[in-house]
């Protein structure tokens, strides 16, 4: 599709939009417990993996990684943010993760597909404060003056079954 590294998600579940704005850009392999998670069909790739606990999951990862040309894996929940993190460290995996100085941040941790798919460089490494807060920068903010959303309520049209009369019991 491009001469760009491919781009793993890990735990795409049910982030179709995340999951689509990756693959508009670059090959990008969904990866989920659910074989029927929706986010997957945005994906030119799916891969069903382990569980984040199993010791297989890190090793699927890699070998998924060497097999497509893996440049960053973006984990989207967030018990596999500290096992990627981990796995980066000790076994060099592309994971798109941020340092353990900069972990906690919800706010980053929130920003990060984003700032991926907005075209940050060099985006598979080293995740400091520094870059940390370039990131946030380039993280399109929502708009302030955006209207309040309404919603309006309304009755759902009554079944067959509950118009006809109850029978009446006979004693």
């Amino acid at each position: 599709m491009t001469d760009r590294p491919a781009v793993l998600i890990t735990g795409a579940g049910r982030r179709y939009d995340i999951v689509s704005a990756f693959a508009e850009q670059t090959t990008t392999i969904a990866c989920d417990l659910n074989p029927l998670a929706p986010a997957q069909y945005a994906a030119q790739l799916r891969a069903q993996v382990p569980p984040n606990d199993d010791p297989a999951f890190v090793a699927t990862l890699e070998r998924l990684c060497a097999e497509h040309g893996v440049g960053a894996i973006v984990p989207l929940i967030d018990p596999d943010i500290e096992i990627l993190a981990a796995a980066r460290q000790e076994r060099g995996l592309p994971a798109f993760v941020p340092d353990p100085d900069v972990g906690g941040d919800q706010g980053l941790l929130q920003a990060l597909p984003g700032a991926l798919v907005a075209g940050v460089e060099g985006s598979g490494g080293e995740l400091t404060r520094e870059r940390a807060a370039a990131l946030r920068e380039r993280v399109p903010k929502p708009r302030e003056e955006a209207p309040p959303l309404v919603v309006a309520l309304r009755r759902a049209p009554l079944a067959p079954q509950q118009l006809a009369p109850a029978p009446r019991h006979r004693r």
